[in-house]
């Protein structure tokens, strides 16, 4: 759950929800961005479908009590969370061997995970990385493909600007943003930051802020057919 309060109450957005947007941006990245257009379709499907895991989990929000707020991604104890992930990204490659490659690479990157001793954390990058030679070897691709780290990068870009618009009230200033963003977005494609600040515009014809690159990777005025669903919430759970 991507969970954002105010003064009087809490935002919250489903993880799948913020995925799918994540996917309507992919949309409108130009073409030569995905550079295989025999993978455009996969790499699609699994920037959309990247949070499947989280489907159930979100079904039924937690309240953290320590806290006094219902728990979000980034306090959600990470142990229960890894099996889910498996479930998800299996349910990816139920569809696509390809969109569940780059899945897996984007879960396998998490640092909690990678830096953690935990025996649950060591199996599950370990399940992970065979599971992303198994589908190479299958596809009969080459796990350093300049192609297959174009495809994850763009994975991570729509994430962080999908994740951008659920945890920053419209309209809010620099100052006003999420910690996360004051400095920048870490994804780089062509090497450069993005930084600049462009809008959607959704099918209610608000405007959304979000960042756009500086090499103009997005339409100047994209139209997106949905934009994230967020309930709200007050008092506690």
């Amino acid at each position: 759950m991507i969970v954002r309060e105010t003064k009087t109450e809490f935002v919250m957005t489903t993880q799948h929800e913020h995925a799918c947007f994540s996917g309507e941006i992919a949309a409108h990245f130009k073409s030569e961005l995905w550079i295989d257009p025999h993978l455009l379709e996969a790499v699609l499907l699994a920037i959309r479908e990247h949070d499947r895991g989280w489907i159930s989990l979100d079904e039924t929000p937690v309240w953290y009590d320590r806290i006094k707020a219902p728990y979000s991604f980034m306090d959600y104890p990470l142990y229960p969370k890894l099996p889910m992930y498996t479930r998800g990204i299996d349910e990816v490659e139920d569809r696509n061997a390809y969109a569940a490659l780059i899945c897996s690479l984007h879960y396998a990157s998490f640092k909690a995970i990678r830096a953690s001793s935990h025996p649950d954390c060591i199996a599950y990058i370990q399940h992970e990385e065979e599971r992303q030679n198994r589908i190479t070897q299958q596809l009969r691709l080459s796990p350093a493909s300049p192609v297959i780290a174009q495809h994850l990068r763009l994975l991570q870009l729509c994430d962080e600007i999908s994740l951008y618009v659920c945890m920053n009230e419209p309209g809010a200033g620099k100052d006003e943003e999420h910690p996360w963003y004051r400095d920048g977005f870490e994804t780089r494609l062509h090497g450069g930051f993005l930084r600049h600040m462009g809008s959607f515009r959704g099918n209610t014809n608000e405007a959304l802020s979000v960042p756009r690159s500086v090499h103009g990777e997005l339409e100047e005025q994209a139209c997106v057919e949905r934009v994230p669903t967020a309930f709200r919430y007050r008092g506690s759970l």
